[in-house]
């Protein structure tokens, strides 16, 4: 279900949207809303992307919390040159221990 929001903006930004929604071929609404759900899907790859690089999340995690494909979240930290923490040893044991387990299968 839809709902109305409402803002103020500056006049000089009202204008710009104006001029943008002019090159755009669309009215200002839709172009608002268009620019506020890119936003939004930005900043959920940004957090999502963070949690990955302190080691909260894995890739998978991230992208799952981000709502996109794994493809697309290894895409976003390859280019924004985003990196998980280095693992310690005991981290680095476990997961060659499950990766063993998962080829003998």
């Amino acid at each position: 279900m839809s709902q109305i929001v409402t803002t103020r903006l500056p006049k000089e930004s009202v204008q710009e949207l104006e001029s943008i929604s002019k090159q755009e071929y669309v009215d200002r609404a839709s172009l608002l809303r268009k620019m506020i759900l890119e936003h939004i899907r930005e900043y959920q790859i940004q957090k999502a992307a963070q949690g990955y690089q302190q080691g909260e999340l894995s890739i998978e995690e991230a992208a799952q919390k981000a709502k996109v494909t794994i493809w697309q979240m290894i895409e976003y930290v390859t280019a924004k040159n985003i990196v998980p923490p280095p693992e310690n040893l005991t981290e680095m044991e476990r997961n060659l221990e499950n990766t063993t387990k998962i080829l003998k299968i």
